[in-house]
């Protein structure tokens, strides 16, 4: 059972510490909405590649360090070859649907905006993309933007972009 110490309750959003996040989450601080509880951004050890292959088939991540923070970057192969370990069972990549969810119920309520990857780190720190585990047409998949005005969109699948988990409550 999962058990949350809420720090922080506005507007029906509940920021709080989970005892059972995923096991790579960058943290335990969880964000709850309705009946979605996200995980911070999760970090896969390992992923300290120094080149990132731009490829809608083969899996890529790495990790990119500003200053004293660092950022981790999956492209959609990666997510979708790995999502089961990414995000352990209750949790999981979330959906097209969650992102919908997600827009409708809190959006702009993330603090961190990890940009995203393409050769090089873009967007620090004003707009970030969060993968989901849907494929769109083609070479993109599902994306939540997180910017002025949250939204979802697509993203061709060779970027790098951080990764949260969902539990659906």
């Amino acid at each position: 059972m999962k058990k949350i110490l809420t720090i922080i309750m506005l507007f029906g959003v509940c920021c709080g510490y989970a005892q059972n996040t995923p096991p790579h989450a960058a943290s335990t601080r969880t964000w709850t909405f309705g009946n979605q509880t996200w995980s911070d951004a999760i970090q896969i050890p390992g992923c300290h590649k120094e080149t990132f292959e731009k490829s809608n088939t083969n899996p890529q991540c790495r990790s990119y360090t500003e200053g004293a923070n660092t950022w981790y970057y999956y492209n959609w192969p990666y997510v979708n070859h790995n999502h089961s370990t990414m995000c352990p069972s209750p949790w999981r990549v979330p959906s097209h649907g969650d992102l919908t969810y997600y827009t409708s119920h809190a959006a702009g309520h993330f603090p961190y905006a990890g940009g995203w990857y393409s050769g090089s780190a873009e967007g620090l720190p004003n707009i970030t993309y969060y993968w989901s585990n849907d494929m769109s047409a083609g070479h993109y998949a599902y994306v939540l933007e997180e910017a002025q005005n949250t939204k979802v969109a697509v993203k061709e699948k060779y970027f790098g972009l951080p990764v949260r988990c969902v539990l659906i409550l």
